[in-house]
């Protein structure tokens, strides 16, 4: 059995929030749904260095999202050979209308 290692990074300050060209998008879950532009803000964690290998990736997060708001959680990788591309792992909210 290989050992098992975790990292938990926590942030709880407030966030500088950082404005954006907006996020289109339509919804995969309505048949026929058009592309909406939306007003997005992002924020972006710092680097987390590891003191082993990882072979997951895997985000969680506490948040309160106001109605009609969501949040898109991406999270990419590096190595030795550089940063992988942005990979989507949620789209979540609080209250799906």
């Amino acid at each position: 059995m290989s050992e098992r290692h975790a990292v938990l990074t926590v942030w709880e300050a407030g966030f500088d929030w950082t404005e954006t060209d907006g996020q289109s998008y339509a919804d995969a879950h309505v048949d026929g749904a058009a592309e909406v532009t939306y007003s997005a803000r992002s924020w972006e964690s710092p680097v987390v260095e590891l003191p082993f290998a990882a072979t997951e990736l895997i985000p969680s997060w506490n948040a309160r999202t106001p109605r009609a708001t969501w949040l898109h959680v991406e999270g990419r990788v590096a190595d030795e050979a550089g940063w992988t591309p942005w990979f989507t792992f949620a789209r979540w909210a609080e209250d799906d209308p």
